[in-house]
């Protein structure tokens, strides 16, 4: 069995590869239909929908927004659904 079975991509993506996960997330790169760039999606766990990584994938989002730095990450958009958040940074091609 696929450990990213169940992950379902949110509208305007579509998945390349799951990446990693752990018990609270899932780490996928994916590409956005809109205007074709990669991304990053991190996402609360679909077992593991708990209040508390829906909190804090938000204040992530919040605070990753404010910071404008060569060597931090942009976010792009936070995308929630009853329980299930996802995080959509920009890509980055690693050495």
């Amino acid at each position: 069995m696929n450990p990213f079975d169940g992950y379902q991509v949110p509208q305007g993506f579509f998945s390349e590869e799951g990446l990693y996960q752990n018990k609270r997330y899932q780490l996928f790169r994916a590409v956005n239909k809109a205007n074709e760039q990669p991304v990053t999606l991190k996402k609360n766990r679909p077992d593991g929908g708990e209040i508390m990584e829906v909190s804090k994938l938000s204040h992530e989002y919040n605070i990753l927004r404010s910071l404008d730095h060569p060597g931090i990450l942009k976010v792009t958009e936070l995308i929630s659904s009853g329980k299930m958040v996802t995080l959509v940074q920009e890509w980055f091609e690693g050495v």
